[in-house]
């Protein structure tokens, strides 16, 4: 079980090559991925290589009532997402990261910023 950094790619006028960009990332079981939200404005591509749930941890509370983490679910080989960008208020962890975990091997990420 590790703690893995999401690294934040740069769109271009040309755009990345999204799924064979050096800073995607296969996510595994056990682990507990984190990326840089300060500013609120990355967007995450998720690519399923097969059936897999991602799980955006939402830590705020508000008058003792807690607000439900986000879940992905991917049903098989080639299905693809892009999530919008994450409201800091609700999203973030106290050091300004988003929290995201997988229940299965299936799947890989790519944080890109504007």
């Amino acid at each position: 079980m590790a703690d893995v950094t999401l690294t934040r790619v740069s769109l271009t006028e040309a755009g990345p090559e999204l799924e064979s960009h050096a800073s995607v990332v296969a996510l595994t079981t056990g682990n507990t991925y984190y990326y840089d939200n300060k500013d609120g404005l990355p967007l995450v591509y998720l690519f399923f290589s097969g059936a897999a749930t991602v799980t955006i941890e939402t830590p705020f509370t508000a008058v003792g009532a807690a607000l439900g983490d986000v879940t992905v679910v991917g049903g098989g080989a080639g299905e693809k997402y892009l999530l919008k960008p994450r409201v800091r208020k609700y999203y973030n962890q106290t050091d300004d990261t988003v929290k995201i975990t997988t229940d299965a091997n299936n799947v890989s990420a790519l944080v890109v910023v504007p």
